[in-house]
């Protein structure tokens, strides 16, 4: 009877002493040839007025998912780039809803944190 209410702790504390040493840390990929970790770019182009924009990027600042945040209405040529990088994904889209994110490339129109780290967990 005992050995069957302690078996399960034994499997618990063997597989997450597995899942720890087989975790990509920092320290194994000291070397400048590691390609095990992917760099991503996450671009925020939105307002700091926007209430939407600013709290997407405090999300991402609390989740720890390095991003830059573009003020479009501070810079025309940012504005540009946003509306270039949209139109180019969707051309049929007649309104730009702010934020737009640039995910490695991939535009995401007024997501949410979840959505973001979701696209990067599936894309990495």
């Amino acid at each position: 009877m005992i050995l069957k209410k302690v078996y399960p702790f034994i499997y618990f504390f063997f597989f997450s002493f597995i899942a720890v040493g087989c975790s990509t840390s920092e320290s194994q990929c000291e070397d400048e040839n590691c390609n095990n970790q992917e760099i991503n770019i996450v671009l925020v182009y939105g307002s700091s007025t926007c209430g939407r924009c600013t709290s997407l990027s405090n999300g991402l600042e609390i989740n720890h998912i390095d991003h830059e945040f573009y003020d479009v209405n501070d810079n025309a040529q940012l504005y540009e780039e946003m509306n270039f990088k949209f139109y180019s994904v969707f051309p049929e889209d007649e309104q730009l809803i702010i934020p737009i994110v640039d995910v490695n490339g991939t535009i995401l129109m007024n997501p949410s944190v979840l959505q973001v780290k979701s696209y990067l967990w599936e894309n990495q």
